[in-house]
């Protein structure tokens, strides 16, 4: 018989170690040396876009609506009836300071908004300082 190397018996240890981690393997089911891929993303379903009455429909808090752009209120001039509520919305690019009926201003920044119900008759104003909008109720 040859003499044997010294590292014979490490490389038998070796050989020994991976047709274990091999057998333990196939028992359960290769999961250890297994790869589970990621889950497949959803499908996405193109539905068609909202109308304009959708978000009419939606919204029940109020029943107009005036935009604040960076060229000033959109309507500028709004006839309402007694009761009814008016939704002002910041879409402009800058905060804006709003004023309604001599109330105390609202701050809005850019997406943010203020209600306000018109409880009397008359014509009101409505503006951030510089620019100025006109609500007629009824």
């Amino acid at each position: 018989m040859p003499p044997e190397h010294p590292t014979h018996r490490y490389f038998l240890w070796l050989t020994l170690l991976v047709i274990a981690l091999a057998l333990l393997g196939f028992g359960f089911g290769f999961s250890l040396l297994s790869f589970t891929p990621a889950p497949a993303p959803a499908v996405e379903r193109y539905l068609e876009p909202p109308k304009p009455a959708d978000y009419v429909s939606a919204q029940r808090g109020f029943q107009y609506f005036v935009s604040y752009t960076d060229n000033g209120f959109v309507p500028k001039k709004l006839t309402v009836k007694k009761g009814e509520t008016v939704r002002f919305t910041n879409n402009s690019s800058t905060t804006f300071r709003l004023t309604v009926v001599g109330e105390a201003a609202q701050v809005s920044a850019k997406g943010e908004y203020f209600e306000y119900t018109f409880a009397k008759t008359g014509t009101f104003t409505y503006g951030d300082g510089t620019k100025k909008g006109i609500v007629t109720v009824k």
